[in-house]
């Protein structure tokens, strides 16, 4: 391993440094005027960040040596560790240069914009698969998935061209690799070994297109592409996007199920457009900063079937207000479609709320975050008839950990409840009568 040690980002500490970190001290280090808090080295780019002790907020001095990231601390010391999620103690060993380390310590890095990682992330393989990566939403997603640094491998696909995508993309110095894919042929590979699969392939709905013209479309395209995960990526998570959500869910379902891989923790449809609608438009009303707002949307992902917890937000309404808040987080995508001047869909923040969606996805079940909630369309018994809903779901290592049940409701919502309810059923019947009479 080449030693960096003439590299000014990791200038060699005098024996007498002082201690970086100021939390609780274990007992005296058995050996060495100082010693060294020590973690296996990253790849890349990773090793180019600032390092932080977890618990500090000012960088710390480091080196590189033996394939290690050194800091100096003069004994054993209790850290964080965010992979494992627990608190560990640092052990003092003598290195093979004579020199006394704390073998045991862990470091973080913060790499924007999403998250801090652990160094023990640098040995994990997570590959994020885009179906239709070449769409409206696809290309502007696959670039937020690029700025992820939990992805090491981002496979683009479509049966559109695809390489122009993956080639702009491959030019961004973020960690992930991007590979590109086109046709039938290329798909077993574009998902072989993927983690997360993204599908926001189909056609968005355009001005005079009816629900069951989309459906027409889109569940053929779903069906397929359901198949080819069945086939190549059993194992993965599949986060639905295409719509219509409340019927291609339940296809994406149905087909795994025909072909004996189907998890109930891992296929979600992507609802967190309508959650990032109605923290914007409570707190553009209100005067809030919407970053701060987590208001419950429950129910489906398309007109009346969308149910806004606006009793949740903590912010009280007028009938007017609230009227008018709830149809327009219901048929937002009808505002930026006539905005649009029917040129385009509501792309750019359906790609956002996907990356949101996939990184939360990525939190949980890579880095074993916990308490990681998002709303989302997953098989579920809250309603009682209704085999899929979407309401709060905690996400875990294996996809769906936990599903909250539906938050107390007002008068108004439990009328906006009542009316989703045998709306949301025929779209999920529509959805499971394609794949078995197809």
């Amino acid at each position: 391993m080449t030693n960096n040690n003439n590299n000014p980002k990791y200038q060699a500490l005098p024996e007498d440094a002082p201690p970086p970190y100021a939390g609780p001290q274990m007992p005296a280090p058995r050996a060495g005027p100082s010693n060294y808090g020590a973690t296996t080295a990253p790849a890349g780019s990773h090793v180019n960040a600032p390092v932080y002790l977890v618990g500090t907020n000012a960088p710390v001095q480091h080196r590189y040596e033996h394939g290690m990231i050194l800091i100096p601390v003069r004994q054993p010391v209790r850290m964080v560790c965010p992979y494992e999620r627990k608190e560990v103690t640092t052990t003092v060993e003598r290195h093979a240069s004579g020199k006394a380390y704390c073998a045991a310590a862990f470091l973080a890095i913060f790499l924007p914009p999403f998250c801090f990682l652990p160094f023990c992330m640098s040995s994990c393989q997570v590959k994020v698969t885009v179906i239709g990566a070449a769409g409206g939403i696809g290309q502007p997603l696959a670039l937020l998935l690029k700025a992820n640094p939990l992805i090491t491998e981002l496979a683009l696909y479509d049966v559109a061209p695809s390489a122009g995508v993956a080639a702009d993309l491959s030019h961004i110095n973020t960690p992930a690799k991007v590979t590109g894919y086109r046709g039938d042929d290329q798909l077993p590979a574009a998902l072989s070994g993927a983690h997360l699969v993204v599908i926001p392939a189909g056609v968005p709905r355009k001005p005079g297109m009816t629900r069951d013209d989309l459906f027409n479309i889109n569940a053929g395209i779903v069906k397929g592409i359901a198949t080819a995960i069945a086939k190549n990526s059993p194992k993965a998570f599949v986060a639905v996007i295409s719509n219509p959500v409340n019927s291609t869910v339940p296809i994406v379902a149905e087909v795994l199920k025909q072909h004996g891989v189907y998890d109930p923790k891992r296929v979600f449809g992507v609802t967190t457009l309508d959650i990032v609608r109605a923290n914007t438009f409570v707190g553009e009303l209100k005067g809030a900063d919407s970053q701060t707002l987590s208001i419950p949307v429950i129910g489906g992902h398309s007109g009346v079937t969308i149910i806004p917890v606006l009793s949740a937000s903590g912010h009280t309404f007028s009938d007017s207000e609230r009227e008018t808040l709830v149809h327009r987080i219901q048929y937002g995508g009808d505002e930026v479609v006539k905005a649009k001047d029917g040129a385009g869909s509501a792309t750019l923040s359906m790609a956002f709320a996907g990356a949101r969606f996939a990184n939360s996805v990525l939190e949980a079940s890579v880095l074993k975050k916990a308490g990681v909630k998002e709303c989302t369309f997953v098989k579920s018994d809250v309603v009682e008839g209704l085999e899929y809903f979407s309401t709060v779901v905690e996400l875990g290592a294996e996809g769906v950990a936990k599903i909250h049940p539906i938050p107390n409701l007002s008068e108004y919502e439990r009328k906006l409840f009542d009316a989703a309810v045998p709306e949301l059923k025929g779209n999920i019947q529509k959805g499971v009568d394609f794949v078995n009479k197809s």
